[in-house]
């Protein structure tokens, strides 16, 4: 028992020894300079430490305070600063090059990082942003590293690091600002080993986390959770590639002063990318490279834009991003705003303002790794609420340029959807104005619009879009021109039944263009420029109650232009952007009115314009049918001309929109049938006091003229039957037959040649007072050597014309009606075959004849006088072998005179007079 109790003692002396020789060399050796030098001599270049004070209470576990380390790998310098820590070494792995250390405690942690400069690399201009480390100046040329030494180099394990207080970690151009416990296992292995970190723990508040020391990107943010790294290698494994080894589990939240983060994730469709700033919260689940389900992350965003390329969605909203149980391997993106403004880069003037826009976009909840495959969404949808469009001005860039529809202003507002991924689009937009201001070239007018867009593209790879169902609706338009005039309300609704597009006709500016997407061709040639090289093959129906924009396509010195309203049709075929030949519209409607020189055709009918050469400048064709129409001058108000057939045709070559001076070259107009159902209608050509008027009758009239700027040529006949007219006051019945030739002239000035045109009267009868001549078969023939005739109100005719008449019976009949009639004219009535010449002038409302004369070897007969409204004076000559007589005419009174009948006929002047 003695023994046992002295053995016992010997071995508390020999612990107690121990002990005190082990706090004393220890703690002497922990505190004296001598041993941080020999310590910092061990590899300077690598790693240098500092401690202002050291303690060990027992073996293997030092306390320290004022703790300073720093040191440099091949790419990386560090440096670690702590006041106060502590740890335990375990130094039986010692001996198998493995550093073990347990039951690490730290507090107020300084961390710095910064890389070394290395070939190909130039860190010259953001440098300035690292961290300083103690005792080693920033490098600014790739240093020369000796060979990595061959085989494994030493271990580190650290089991239970723990840190608390306020941390501050700096790395790079990265500063962060944290308070709270940290705690984790750190597993490594130098000269290129693996990297581990298990049982990470964090329930941290992170005050700040800057960038290039001044720009927050968050503040008053906290994370509370669990972080592993799975073993990696960090020379391979740099940068986001080491986030394919990370797990993290936790609640976070901060106050975001930048939002570019989401950017890596919505960049993968068209550019996408959020900036702004606003209140993160929520729930992440992450691992090794995966998003996971319960994933709940929202920020509340003051200020938010979503820019996809030159567009920006400028607002304040809300951000979810999920990933569900559900659908584990998708995370969903929502982004509503509750007001914003899209705005292009190059306008002040917002495309739409309002609130309830909302982005939903999916893609892979696998972010890493990123090589080899598109990371980030890949499907999104685009909801636009019925939000205001405050001018409609701003969407001229979409139309090609001024040439044809031109938005002058006006508002409205806009809904819709879109549904985009990375290879197909499909959009369907509405938008709608009850103050649209459109000119269309010199046709401006304000109306109601409802313009429709449907967009459909399966395959951005394929290149067509589908644009089927698009429409546009005009209603209560009212024309403005240029004198400010309004026009009566009309109404359009178009539909495109049939639209394809080719996307990829239009050519960008790239070495290999053919492989290009159509987003990368409008990014290089921009959307007009776009726009306008596109080939599309469009079918189009509908309604338009006017016309009147068809005349700015053929404008034409002829007053030609069409008016009405009717059903459209159209088949159109669009070549780098211009119209192709054997493109064709076509207009049937009951309200047709074509206006040509001075006279309007009104009635059912059809108009097509047909692309007979496309190109920049195309050549169109013009074809009107009109069918049981009605024929007027443009100032009458009735129409006599009934059942009216017209055919149209014209041609413009070489159109230019802009160019208001462009020519329709030629102009083919033709009646094959219609009825002149009064002929009194043309008294209107006669001067008021005439001694002819009509008195009816019904004619059957044709024509074709070709009208060119400066000629015409063609014909216009009239057959009458039953024509009435009264001579003073006799009655004249019979038929006329007149057939117009035109061969020369001014259709501008409606200035015609008419020589050649013949008048033919047959079965003339005379009723009068004193005699009747009711014997059929007497007629008239008068051929037109030289006429011309302006045919404008008042008419001016200029007529020389050869006289063919069966016999002398009119004559008669105009002396036997008359007072002192004469036996010797009943004798006149067996001369037949007579034959002469007439001048005929009709101007100034005033009908002249300087002479009329007609012949034959028994008989002589002629006429002179004028009619004007102030006078009305002539004479009518007659002879039978040596009988002749006069009949004179003064303001309505008549005489016959029998002496010196011939010699005062031929000295009357009835122009001097």
């Amino acid at each position: 028992h003695f023994q046992m109790k002295h053995s016992l003692r010997k071995i508390i002396v020999t612990a107690v020894t121990i002990e005190v020789a082990y706090l004393l060399l220890v703690n002497i050796a922990l505190n004296v300079p001598l041993t941080q030098i020999l310590i910092n001599k061990i590899k300077p270049e690598k790693f240098s430490v500092y401690w202002e004070h050291a303690w060990s209470w027992y073996p293997f576990r030092v306390h320290a305070r004022g703790i300073s380390a720093n040191g440099q790998a091949r790419s990386q310098q560090w440096q670690v600063d702590t006041p106060a820590a502590s740890a335990s070494i375990n130094m039986f792995p010692l001996l198998w090059r493995t550093v073990q250390l347990n039951n690490i405690i730290a507090t107020d942690i300084e961390y710095f990082q910064r890389p070394r400069p290395k070939q190909g690399k130039d860190y010259s201009a953001i440098n300035h942003y690292f961290p300083p480390i103690r005792d080693r100046a920033v490098e600014t040329t790739a240093s020369v590293l000796p060979p990595k030494k061959s085989g494994s180099g030493w271990k580190v394990v650290v089991n239970g690091a723990r840190a608390n207080g306020h941390h501050h970690v700096w790395i790079n151009q990265l500063q962060a600002s944290v308070s709270g416990t940290l705690h984790t296992d750190v597993r490594y292995q130098s000269r290129g080993g693996p990297f581990s970190l298990d049982n990470g723990k964090a329930n941290i508040l992170i005050d700040s986390l800057l960038i290039n020391n001044n720009i927050t990107l968050l503040r008053d943010g906290w994370f509370r959770g669990t972080v592993d790294f799975k073993p990696f290698v960090p020379s391979e494994n740099r940068g986001l590639k080491s986030l394919v080894y990370l797990q993290v589990d936790a609640d976070i939240g901060a106050q975001q002063q930048q939002l570019d983060f989401l950017g890596f994730y919505l960049n993968s469709l068209y550019d996408t990318n959020i900036t702004g700033t606003g209140e993160l919260s929520g729930h992440v689940r992450y691992a090794y490279g995966d998003l996971l389900p319960q994933t709940r992350l929202m920020i509340s965003a003051q200020m938010l834009s979503l820019n996809a390329r030159s567009y920006t969605a400028d607002g304040a909203g809300n951000i979810n991003i999920s990933v569900n149980d559900a659908s584990p391997d998708t995370t969903e993106m929502i982004i509503r705003f509750s007001e914003m403004q899209l705005l292009h880069e190059a306008d002040s003037t917002p495309h739409f303002q309002g609130t309830g826009l909302e982005l939903i976009a999916r893609g892979t909840s696998k972010l890493f790794p990123r090589t080899g495959r598109r990371i980030g969404i890949n499907y999104a949808t685009i909801s636009v609420p019925d939000v205001q469009v405050p001018d409609l001005r701003i969407y001229q860039r979409y139309l090609p340029g001024n040439k044809g529809v031109v938005l002058n202003g006006g508002q409205g507002t806009i809904q819709g959807q879109a549904e985009l991924t990375t290879t197909s689009l499909t959009t369907i937009l509405q938008l709608r104005s009850d103050t649209a201001d459109i000119s269309l070239q010199n046709y401006r007018f304000n109306s109601n619009l409802d313009l429709g867009l449907n967009i459909d593209i399966p395959s951005f790879a394929s290149g067509k879009a589908n644009i089927s169902g698009t429409y546009v609706r005009l209603e209560k338009a009212k024309l403005i021109n240029n004198q400010q005039q309004e026009s009566d309300p009309w109404a359009a609704a178009l539909t495109l039944d049939k639209g394809s597009i080719d996307l990829l006709s239009a050519k960008g500016t790239g070495s290999n263009t053919a492989a290009q997407r159509p987003s990368q061709i409008i990014m290089q040639s921009g959307f007009k420029t776009w726009l306008g090289q596109l080939d599309s093959d469009l079918g189009i129906s509908g309604e338009i109650s006017n016309l009147e924009w068809i005349n700015l396509l053929f404008v034409n010195p002829y007053n030609m232009a069409v008016e009405g309203s009717g059903k459209l049709a159209a088949s159109l075929h669009i070549r780098n952007g211009k119209a192709a030949q054997d493109s064709l519209l076509k207009v049937s409607g009951k309200t047709l009115r074509v206006n040509i020189l001075d006279y309007v055709v009104a009635g059912d009918g059809h108009i097509e314009i047909n692309v007979a050469k496309g190109g920049d400048h195309p050549d169109l064709v013009l074809d009107v049918d009109i069918r049981d129409g009605l024929f007027h001058r443009k100032d009458e108000n009735t129409a006599f001309v009934q059942d009216v057939i017209l055919k149209l045709h014209g041609k413009v070559r070489g159109l230019i929109l802009t160019d208001n001076k462009r020519k329709l070259d030629d102009l083919y107009l033709q009646i094959p049938s219609a009825r002149v159902t009064d002929m009194s209608i043309y008294n209107q050509y006669l001067p008021k006091q005439s001694p002819l008027r009509l008195l009816g009758g019904e004619a059957d009239l044709t024509s074709y003229i070709h009208l060119q700027s400066d000629s015409a040529a063609g014909y216009v006949k009239l057959n009458t039957e039953g024509l009435h007219s009264q001579l003073n006051d006799q009655e004249l019945a019979g038929e006329l037959t007149v057939d117009i030739k035109l061969s020369n002239g001014r259709p501008e000035d409606l200035e015609f040649d008419i020589s050649g045109t013949q008048l033919t009267l047959n079965n003339i009868k005379v009723t009068g007072t004193e005699a009747n001549y009711e014997q059929e078969s007497w007629g008239a023939n008068f051929i037109f050597d030289k006429g011309r005739v302006v045919w404008k109100k008042p008419v001016r005719i200029d007529a020389d014309t050869a006289v063919e008449i069966t016999d002398s019976r009119p004559f008669v009949a105009l002396f036997s009606n008359e007072k002192g009639q004469r036996d010797w004219l009943d004798k006149m009535l067996t001369v037949e075959n007579i034959q002469g010449r007439a001048k005929v002038i009709l101007k100034n409302e005033q009908l002249i004849i300087p002479r009329a004369f007609v012949s034959s070897d028994k008989v002589d007969a002629g006429a002179k006088g004028i009619v004007a409204a102030d006078r009305t004076d002539g004479m009518f000559y007659a002879r039978f072998r040596k009988l002749d007589a006069l009949l004179k005419i003064k303001d309505g009174e008549h005489n016959i005179d029998i002496i010196n009948a011939r010699k005062t006929f031929d000295e009357y002047k009835p122009l001097k007079q």
